[in-house]
């Protein structure tokens, strides 16, 4: 069984990690400096409401974003292009399906594409794959036991908590 996802503009999520420097250069003390920047996607299940994250790069975070805010690029990115190049050969997008998690925590997606009477299904980063059905207005679904085994994964809820709690505003 599928459960439908939804992203909006509160899914994307950065997070920033410090550290404290306690190197002393020059005499003087050296300021924090960051450490790392994480991009997280937190899709949200459509009927519990329950969030999980999926870790993101950069480059897909901004893509997600724009489109979640309906901002204009002067080019096209990877992802406009795609759906051009898919749209220019008459090809739709029907859905996007996150189907497994493996023992590392990566997460594998397939986007379920239609051209006429054919459909193929396309193995995918379950970001890339949101960002493509962002594009086509197509549904986000996850594998309803993959979901539960996540939601109750100590971990997941762990991380997902520490998000919610230290999220910035959708106005930083």
């Amino acid at each position: 069984m599928l459960r439908e996802l939804i992203v909006d503009l509160s899914s994307p999520v950065i997070i920033k990690g410090y550290i404290k420097n306690s190197q002393v250069k020059d005499g003087q003390e050296e300021e924090d400096q960051p450490l790392e920047i994480h991009y997280i996607l937190l899709p949200r299940d459509k009927l519990t409401n329950s969030t999980f994250p999926i870790w993101i790069d950069e480059s897909v975070y901004v893509a997600i974003s724009l489109l979640l805010e309906g901002a204009a690029t002067l080019r096209p990115l990877t992802h406009d292009l795609f759906k051009n190049t898919l749209v220019d050969w008459g090809i739709k997008i029907n859905k996007v399906v996150i189907t497994r998690i493996d023992e590392d925590a990566t997460y594998f997606a397939e986007i379920y594409c239609q051209q006429g009477e054919e459909e193929k299904i396309i193995d995918s980063r379950p970001s890339d794959a949101v960002a493509m059905a962002l594009h086509f207005n197509s549904p986000i679904f996850i594998e309803d036991e993959l979901l539960m085994q996540i939601l109750s994964n100590e971990n997941s809820t762990k991380v997902t908590d520490f998000i919610e709690q230290n999220r910035p505003g959708l106005s930083e």
